[in-house]
């Protein structure tokens, strides 16, 4: 845990490292001190199908859901949000910039009772 989830709109400007910008994200997460390196999965969509308020194509958007277990205080959460959403404008930057691009994090719970997980090739 953490399970992270970039989507973004294919207008994009930027020239993006994806895996540079989603090992960021984890990097940011472990200097929380709260999460284990090995426990985080970071993955991105990106999305051709979309469409942003009316539909404008200068319109584009980046979206990064963090799921956690439930059970953090508001103000971590609150910290983690800012921190990525810093690490997503800069990486976004050109299409800030050159678009109407709106760049949104969101501090998800997930119900620790019912999540299951099943590991293989760990000793």
């Amino acid at each position: 845990m953490p399970h992270c989830i970039l989507e973004y709109s294919s207008n994009i400007n930027d020239k993006i490292n994806l895996k540079k910008l989603l090992h960021d994200i984890n990097t940011m997460l472990i200097g929380t001190g709260i999460f284990n390196l090995m426990d985080i999965k970071s993955r991105a969509v990106e999305h051709d199908l979309y469409v942003v308020g009316d539909g404008n194509p200068n319109r584009a958007f980046v979206a990064l859901t963090i799921n956690i277990f439930r059970g953090r205080p508001d103000d971590v959460k609150a910290n983690i949000a800012e921190s990525a959403l810093q690490l997503l404008k800069d990486a976004f930057n050109t299409t800030l910039q050159e678009k109407k691009c709106s760049i949104t994090v969101q501090i998800g719970d997930i119900h620790r009772e019912s999540y299951r997980k099943s590991t293989s090739g760990e000793t």
